[in-house]
């Protein structure tokens, strides 16, 4: 329960930011991602925690880049 709190919390936290337009692609995204490392250090098994703040610690240079190879090999 909590997990989908943080997440709806953080699509409208990013909805917010968009709408108001103050920030750059790379700062929602580094917003976004502390939100969710935040998140994770809050999950009690160590485990769990771990793969999710694997999942958190991807750079913005790191996305963009995996995001333009996906988008190249679709094309």
């Amino acid at each position: 329960m909590h997990g989908v709190r943080s997440f709806t919390f953080t699509v409208l936290g990013t909805i917010g930011i968009l709408a108001l337009g103050a920030c750059t692609s790379r700062g929602i995204y580094e917003a976004d991602r502390q939100d969710a490392h935040t998140a994770c250090l809050n999950n009690p098994s160590g485990i769990e925690r771990d793969k999710c703040l694997e999942r958190t610690s991807h750079s913005y240079d790191e996305y963009t880049r995996e995001r333009e190879k996906v988008q190249r090999a679709a094309e």
